[in-house]
């Protein structure tokens, strides 16, 4: 790894016998993956963590997941991700990289991100997959998280 991150996950999946294993499993910094969880079919099912509760400005994350020939996993995140507000401008980044050989298949289901009020946020998402292979893939961003006081005007009114 040549770049320093805030969080860093590689996992990567291979078919032995017939059957998915879990060949790489590296994580540092704030970012955990939790043991295996794997299904009925022994699909190997594993979770993102983030450690900190959420991105603090200036962080950067990279999630990186590599799914070889005949391989099939789930991978998912434990909770949504918060973005905190950025006070002094810095940008809070995460990067994921998905790679896709013959005949793979994954299902990235990530939960959302929730930027709070004032935050700075730039995510990248690059996917290589062989024609062959099988995606799905969900991410999505919500609305921000804010609290405004009410105002001595609305405050006269509830009384």
């Amino acid at each position: 790894m040549t770049q320093v991150y805030d969080g860093f996950v590689h996992l990567g999946f291979s078919n032995r016998n017939g059957r998915t294993i879990s060949h790489k499993k590296y994580q540092e910094g704030n970012s955990r993956v939790s043991a295996d969880n794997s299904d009925a079919n022994g699909v190997p099912y594993y979770f993102l963590i983030n450690m900190g509760g959420g991105f603090v400005e200036g962080e950067q994350y990279q999630v990186t997941i590599d799914v070889n020939k005949d391989a099939h996993a789930l991978v998912t995140t434990q909770t949504p991700t918060y973005v905190y507000k950025c006070e002094k401008g810095q940008l809070t980044q995460q990067n994921t990289s998905i790679t896709l050989e013959e005949n793979s298949y994954l299902e990235y289901m990530a939960d959302e991100v929730i930027p709070y009020l004032k935050s700075r946020y730039f995510q990248t998402s690059r996917i290589d997959m062989d024609k062959s292979a099988h995606l799905i893939y969900s991410d999505g961003v919500t609305a921000c998280l804010l609290y405004t006081s009410p105002s001595p005007r609305d405050t006269e009114r509830s009384r």
